[in-house]
């Protein structure tokens, strides 16, 4: 299985390296159940191996800040 996360958004994939997913990532995101998606608009994927999940675009960007920034300018 593949050691990274990748996130694509509106023209953009970024690779996540799965420590850093779980010890910068998954705390911040809420539970998977609680991700929605509104027909019509814009979504982010989440893709590790086989496993893939979608999330509102809005509702990323909102919890986005929140990730701290030497991870996300890894990404």
């Amino acid at each position: 299985m593949s050691k990274t996360v990748l996130i694509r958004a509106s023209r953009c994939i970024y690779a996540i390296p799965l420590q850093d997913w779980r010890t910068n990532w998954c705390p911040i995101l809420p539970k998977l159940d609680e991700w929605f998606v509104t027909v019509g608009e814009k979504y982010v994927v989440f893709e590790y191996g086989d496993i893939c999940h979608r999330m509102d675009e809005d509702y990323f960007n909102t919890l986005l800040p929140s990730i701290p920034y030497s991870s996300r300018f890894g990404a």
